[in-house]
């Protein structure tokens, strides 16, 4: 088994498809939302309220799921697509970094998702 699988094997398998479907609804790489549900719940396994109080499988602000979310925001199912529409109307998939600062206003946070979805196989200019 290559590392690539072995890191793979971290994601769900029932979660990459909703991560796909999500991803291409405006030509975002899915593995830039694996990469945040990685960061934000450990794609769902820890999905405590954050001490600035955000929610859910993508960890939202209640403001923030008001906007982007439908549905509930501790079921992946939902949560990914308003992940990829946050992202999409922050700006990706053209400018991913600034996506991903506005979805966390952190440097660190941004080359934290993208280093871990290059282990996932993204690679920087790539769709889908």
């Amino acid at each position: 088994m290559s590392i690539r699988s072995l890191l793979l094997a971290e994601i769900p398998p029932e979660q990459i498809p909703v991560m796909q479907a999500a991803a291409a609804t405006c030509g975002l790489p899915w593995q830039i939302l694996a990469g945040i549900a990685k960061v934000e719940s450990d794609f769902g396994r820890n999905m405590a309220t954050s001490s600035a109080g955000a929610i859910g499988y993508g960890q939202f602000l209640p403001s923030s799921w008001a906007i982007w979310g439908e549905g509930d925001s501790y079921d992946y199912n939902d949560a990914l697509p308003a992940m990829a529409r946050y992202l999409c109307d922050f700006g990706a998939p053209e400018d991913l970094r600034a996506a991903l600062y506005a979805y966390n206003h952190a440097e660190w946070y941004v080359d934290l998702v993208l280093e871990i979805a290059a282990r996932y196989g993204y690679v920087p200019g790539s769709t889908l």
